[in-house]
């Protein structure tokens, strides 16, 4: 039997950096998160990534 590993409508999943974290600023875009958003909170720069969940399907026959 194959299955999807995750549904379809799976939410992203989201990551947020200090603007001041360049290497984070630099790493997440290498790892496939896009920037979505920036903005001040508690007087801080932040930056708001997101990267889309891939769904796949798994075999589920523990014969193979």
């Amino acid at each position: 039997m194959i299955r999807r590993a995750r549904p379809d409508d799976a939410a992203p999943v989201a990551r947020i950096a200090e603007a001041g974290m360049r290497e984070n600023l630099t790493m997440y875009p290498h790892l496939g998160y896009t920037e979505v958003d920036r903005r001040q909170m508690d007087g801080f720069d932040w930056v708001f990534f997101e990267k889309g969940v891939q769904a796949r399907s798994i075999n589920t026959d523990p014969t193979e």
